[in-house]
């Protein structure tokens, strides 16, 4: 199997009940939704959604290589136990159960782009795996940019896959 610097073994993981969220939509390049964040982060301390150690994902719901970039839409997402007792304001949505693999990148994130290159683009089609599941790849950070060092990062890559 072809390697990528930075990226870990791929693991193929089942979801056996959905993950729930809250996010703020973003559009426009993905590299910049650093601005919806600040809006979800806000929104959950607004709600009294700050326990810690808040779980933070991106979804993206476009493929950029299809779409232009300012027409791209993804979603800045903090993982919730429940949905049950949010405000009505709060936007809310869930990953589906299924089958996903799973890959953890190390590195700034101005090579996640290329990591998700390689994931979809060189793992997808060497690995066995009929196609691509229901509902969109996503991102979850492990580690934050102002706890350690930019080549410290650790995100994890997800990819639904079919079951």
């Amino acid at each position: 199997m072809v390697t990528m610097r930075g990226l870990s073994k791929v693991e193929v993981a089942f979801f056996d009940s959905p993950k729930h969220y809250v996010f703020e939509e973003h559009q426009g390049a993905y590299e910049e939704i650093r601005t919806a964040f600040k809006r979800i982060m806000a929104s959950c301390e607004e709600n009294s959604l700050e326990a810690e150690p808040l779980t933070l994902a991106s979804i993206w719901l476009d493929d950029p290589e299809d779409t232009p970039t300012e027409e791209l839409h993804s979603r800045a997402c903090v993982f919730v136990d429940s949905v049950e007792d949010l405000p009505r304001q709060v936007q809310t949505d869930e990953i589906p159960v299924g089958k996903y693999a799973k890959m953890v990148y190390q590195g700034p994130y101005s090579g996640l782009a290329k990591a998700w290159e390689f994931f979809y683009g060189v793992w997808l089609p060497h690995s066995g795996e009929r196609s691509i599941g229901p509902g969109p790849g996503f991102q979850v950070y492990r580690t934050r940019p102002r706890f350690v060092p930019d080549d410290e990062l650790e995100t994890e890559l997800y990819i639904p896959l079919k079951s």
